[in-house]
């Protein structure tokens, strides 16, 4: 099955949410799915993590670095809407709050016939 994650955090960012949803893909590689992860930019951050494959997009953060306010999520969103549009098809996508994010996934993928869990 192939799988797609989207969140604006994900490892090696420090936050609950990253390492929870490290775990998850990571859980659902090891089951034989195919899994991508649609994420922001951060630091070095490597483009692969064993056999889940991420693609980082850059995103404006605020002064703190974080990726929090509705400015800064829409940099995420707007490009995170082509990337789910053009990219082949997935058996179900995953969003990870904020509910921007959540709100784009369920256009997407309504448009494309794809299950997704918010």
């Amino acid at each position: 099955m192939r799988v797609v994650v989207a969140s604006r955090v994900f490892v090696p960012e420090p936050t609950a949410a990253s390492f929870r949803l490290n775990a998850l893909t990571t859980a659902l590689a090891a089951r034989g799915h195919e899994v991508t992860v649609l994420t922001t930019t951060f630091g070095g951050a490597r483009s692969e993590n064993g056999a889940v494959r991420i693609r980082r997009w850059p995103v404006l953060r605020d002064k703190t670095g974080y990726v929090r306010g509705y400015l800064q999520y829409l940099s995420f969103d707007v490009p995170l809407a082509f990337r789910l549009l053009f990219s082949r098809r997935n058996d179900v996508v995953i969003a990870e709050p904020p509910p921007t994010t959540g709100f784009v996934v369920r256009v997407l993928c309504a448009l494309r016939g794809t299950p997704y869990v918010a």
